[in-house]
């Protein structure tokens, strides 16, 4: 990929960047796009074809995995079910009441 190329993905986004700020940012965007490239890899690996949702019907459960105790810190193992979800959203970040606020990544 070549800046070139990032200034019209950059203007099809409406993103108004100048020519320093699309240098600065290159070098994340081309280590993004080489992730998007391994994941693409990783879809297409008959290793791991067997573990993904597609595999299963589309069913996403028969990838999950159960999180028992042992993931937490001793100190921090939580009792119930409400003590869980307590304990996720104390971990979560910032909060508006029981809920978790997702910052806007555009």
């Amino acid at each position: 990929m070549e800046l070139k190329d990032l200034q019209e993905t950059a203007a099809l986004a409406h993103f108004d960047m100048s020519e320093q700020e699309l240098r600065t940012v290159f070098p994340v965007f081309e280590q993004m796009l080489s992730f998007f490239d391994t994941m693409q890899d990783a879809d297409q690996d008959e290793a791991i074809a067997p573990y993904l949702p597609a595999a299963s019907g589309g069913d996403v459960t028969a990838c999950a995995r159960t999180v028992g105790s042992e993931y937490f810190r001793p100190d921090e193992v939580p009792q119930s079910g409400d003590d869980l979800a307590e304990t996720m959203l104390t971990n979560a970040g910032e909060r508006d009441g029981r809920f978790v606020v997702i910052p806007n990544v555009l």
